[in-house]
């Protein structure tokens, strides 16, 4: 191979095991309501999140198509339209059910949730939660 010839890598004999790919989405705005006490849940408020989504290696590096990878504009809608409409107590509510339809929506492996609200402590610019879920191995994203 010369120097400035391109490196072919379609059949490179790249392993499939190991390999991990995460897509992320950084400083989503959702409106919902939550909160521990009754003043915070008398009209839905602005959280911010962060996710990694992570997959056994999708196949978009090579094909460049959506259908391998996982979309982020569809997680996005999903976790809008589920949150709307919803009142929990907790932050940790919402990330365990947006971890859980991540899973098993999306085809993820694993998934980790960073969720922040603001102006709730004097002194404190925010406050928050992260949460880190694994799909089980002999879980399919169809299990849900």
């Amino acid at each position: 191979m010369r120097m400035n010839e391109p490196l072919d890598i379609s059949n490179a004999g790249i392993r499939r095991t190991g390999r991990r790919d995460v897509v992320i989405i950084r400083g989503m705005g959702v409106e919902t309501t939550v909160g521990v006490h009754e003043n915070e849940r008398v009209r839905p408020r602005r959280l911010r999140m962060d996710i990694d989504i992570e997959t056994d290696g999708c196949d978009a590096g090579r094909s460049d198509s959506l259908n391998d990878t996982v979309d982020y504009a569809a997680v996005v809608a999903d976790v809008r339209e589920h949150l709307t409409g919803q009142c929990n107590l907790l932050l940790e509510r919402i990330a365990e059910t947006v971890s859980e339809r991540i899973l098993h929506r999306f085809g993820a492996s694993a998934v980790r949730v960073r969720i922040t609200k603001a102006g709730m402590l004097d002194d404190v610019e925010e406050v928050g939660v992260i949460m880190e879920r694994t799909r089980l191995p002999d879980e399919s994203a169809e299990d849900a």
